[in-house]
């Protein structure tokens, strides 16, 4: 009977392990990467100190204008939205956790450079503090 509640004991303590260790990483540290796939997806993510929410939201709302995802009182937003000028991107945004997405083949080429720019920017905006 003892040797049966071994396995999950453990169990939970892993994984008790496993999530503090990530979430410990993602407060205090920054980790930022990006990618361009061959079938024309680009992608960044950044997990960040929740400190530096406010100062990316504010950062997101300037290389959007007129445009803006983020209010006063508003800290998180999953979601595919698309822009006045119809860029369309998805955009997943949490204190501490950033994922932005974009396909340059349902964009126009000055959508998808914005969008590359700001994402490229978060990394200057992240470790500027």
């Amino acid at each position: 009977m003892k040797r049966l509640l071994i396995l999950p004991v453990f169990s939970v303590l892993a994984l008790t392990v496993c999530f503090s260790c990530s979430h410990f990483r993602h407060r205090h540290n920054i980790s930022i990467s990006q990618s361009e796939s061959d079938d024309g997806l680009y992608q960044v993510t950044a997990y960040f100190n929740e400190s530096q929410t406010k100062k990316l939201q504010r950062y997101i709302n300037e290389c959007i204008k007129p445009n803006a995802l983020f209010g006063s009182g508003n800290v998180a937003f999953d979601a595919t939205t698309t822009l006045d000028d119809r860029t369309r991107f998805y955009i997943k945004f949490l204190p501490g956790e950033l994922k932005i997405k974009i396909d340059k083949y349902q964009n126009s080429a000055e959508s998808y450079a914005m969008i590359k720019k700001m994402g490229q920017g978060v990394k200057e905006v992240l470790k500027g503090d």
